[in-house]
């Protein structure tokens, strides 16, 4: 019961506090809000003990850090930054989520700001922050790089790639991202013929071979996966209401195409759409292709608010729909993140007030 105390706190305070954000009138009253929802998401991550698939694994690194030189350059910098300082391990975990929540929190805009901390938690983004700390910061950064892209701020854009980059070298995948968005898809149909065609098309081409090959060719860390059984494995997608209510935010785009979506700053919001539903289906493959999908989990909170504008006079109906589904899911999947399923180990949560009470 605790557990489910704490992740629905965290999503009470997101889902009160978010609303307030970006309702209030006076800029300082939003900034509160914003705070708020900060803590609420940073406080359970950074004082965590034993909880997250990863937890393990970045304190033996922290532990041994002259046998992982290595690592990307952000990271090798904050674990030799905390042990200079003679500070805890602990450190690495809090300065970890203050660079993943911070642009969600303070970066995102106004007007679509509520949609956006809510779906973070809500399609179970927050739980993958619990693990794979390097490529979430990378996320975070990339999120930012958009946001930036829409101001037209390019040179900032381009800093903020590097310093994903830093993190997680898996960050050049931004780079077919930007081509693809470069096409300019006007109508409905034809986003839906390209949909349609891609799901045929991967339903039978074997796209791991050609992405470890791409992964390699980049100097990505992920063609060392090539020769491992468990992450070339089939991955269970789960159920049909599950796949697909982690994609309903981004499905607008796609079939409702007007010219209100004609572009989101120099990119379209339909080709954003199908870029995430093309590697969700390539992550249905194999295990390891849902690192590569993971990636890109910024798409949905990016282009969600207008994804909604576009189901027109219906948008607040639809949008209380979808988020009563993923509610529902979440409450159902808590249970499940354990470290005997395909998931993020976030069940039971323990903080460090139980170190040295675990066995």
């Amino acid at each position: 019961m605790t557990t489910y105390f704490i992740y629905n706190n965290v999503l009470l305070f997101v889902f009160l506090f978010g609303y307030l954000a970006e309702h209030l009138d006076r800029r300082i009253h939003q900034l509160i809000c914003r705070f708020i929802v900060f803590l609420a998401l940073f406080l359970p991550a950074a004082f965590r003990y034993e909880t997250g698939t990863d937890y393990g694994s970045y304190v033996r690194i922290f532990n041994h850090l002259n046998n992982h030189q290595n690592l990307e350059i952000g990271w090798l910098l904050i674990n030799k930054t905390v042990r200079f300082l003679n500070l805890s391990v602990q450190w690495i975990f809090i300065i970890s989520a203050i660079l993943i929540y911070y642009p969600i929190c303070f970066i995102t805009k106004r007007k679509n700001y509520f949609i956006t901390v809510v779906l973070y938690v809500v399609l179970l983004f927050y739980f993958k922050s619990f693990n794979a700390l390097r490529q979430m910061i990378a996320v975070s950064f990339l999120f930012w790089t958009f946001v930036r892209l829409k101001d037209k701020s390019y040179f900032m854009a381009l800093i903020l790639v590097c310093i994903a980059y830093c993190f997680h070298t898996s960050a050049l995948f931004i780079v077919p991202l930007l081509l693809f968005c470069a096409f300019k898809i006007n109508k409905s149909l034809y986003a839906v013929a390209i949909f349609l065609f891609g799901m045929s098309f991967l339903m039978k081409f074997n796209f791991l071979e050609l992405a470890l090959t791409i992964a390699s060719a980049l100097g990505l860390k992920y063609a060392k996966y090539a020769k491992s059984s468990f992450y070339t494995s089939k991955m269970p997608l789960g159920s049909g209401l599950g796949v697909m209510a982690r994609l309903l935010f981004v499905l607008p785009p796609v079939f409702l195409c007007t010219k209100s979506c004609k572009n989101y700053g120099k990119t379209a919001i339909t080709n954003l759409a199908l870029f995430y539903i093309f590697t969700y289906i390539c992550a249905a493959q194999f295990v390891i292709l849902g690192r590569v999908r993971d990636l890109f989990i910024f798409i949905p909170l990016l282009i969600a608010g207008n994804s909604m504008k576009l189901t027109g006079r219906y948008k607040k109906i639809v949008l209380l729909a979808f988020l009563s589904i993923n509610i529902l899911l979440f409450e159902t999947d808590i249970k499940k993140q354990t470290r005997d399923t395909f998931s993020n180990s976030i069940y039971p949560y323990y903080s460090i007030f139980y170190e040295g009470q675990i066995k």
